[in-house]
């Protein structure tokens, strides 16, 4: 269907796989997907409550300098198989389980393992543990409970991760101000191509135009010239 319809149809189509109530919630996905129309398959959807994004953006201050708003799992990069990525800070994690999955926890004791870590690795098969934030040692102590692998990387998170993620601040949320919202947009090589091709057609009239502008000026200057000779 094309993007306006798929924009309104968005809280009917995912209200069975929503928690909270849909009119609470603010959905996002990538816009720029295909020729005006959504591609065939899947397409990855951002979901937030309202109030949690709109207190965000107030906490931030300036509102007029933001362009974009992601999932906090795409701080780090997308796991290989057999894998998990986590970020850990002040008592809390998120954990990346693909593109576009992920699931938040709390770490609990320092010597307690939590059960929603230790449920994905029995689940998914998880060999290995990549930690980012100031608390990826406490996950890395938890390597011998768990059974896997986990090695703490140093850093705080990924920048880079956010390359492939819906940018929340879509509809009602997006940037203020016609440049704002220009920036904020992922310019592919379709909009490259139509931006060029009437471009083309700018030049191609501006010259066009400035000929008959020349030839009118012409004209009326024989007809001053005559009637000087006359």
């Amino acid at each position: 269907m094309g993007l306006p319809r798929l924009r309104q149809a968005r809280p009917n189509l995912l209200e069975d796989r929503l928690l909270g109530n849909p009119a609470d919630s603010h959905f996002a996905f990538d816009a720029t997907r295909g020729n005006g129309k959504a591609e065939p398959g899947r397409l990855p959807v951002a979901v937030i409550d309202r109030g949690l994004l709109t207190r965000a953006i107030d906490v931030m201050g300036d509102r007029q300098r933001l362009r974009a708003a992601y999932s906090e799992i795409h701080l780090l990069p997308t796991p290989a198989e057999g894998e998990l990525t986590v970020r850990a800070e002040h008592g809390r994690a998120v954990a990346r389980s693909g593109a576009y999955e992920g699931f938040a926890f709390a770490l609990g004791e320092p010597d307690s393992v939590p059960s929603a870590l230790l449920l994905a690795v029995r689940q998914r098969g998880i060999q290995r543990i990549r930690a980012f934030g100031s608390d990826a040692a406490r996950l890395a102590a938890l390597a011998a409970p768990l059974g896997v692998a986990v090695d703490a990387s140093g850093q705080d998170l990924d920048a880079a991760a956010t390359a492939g993620a819906v940018n929340l601040l879509q509809g009602a949320f997006a940037p203020r101000g016609s440049l704002g919202s220009f920036a904020a947009q992922r310019i592919g090589p379709t909009q490259i191509k139509a931006l060029a091709v009437w471009g083309a057609v700018a030049v191609a009239t501006c010259i066009a135009g400035l000929n008959l502008y020349w030839m009118k000026l012409s004209s009326e200057e024989k007809a001053l010239r005559g009637g000087m000779e006359t």
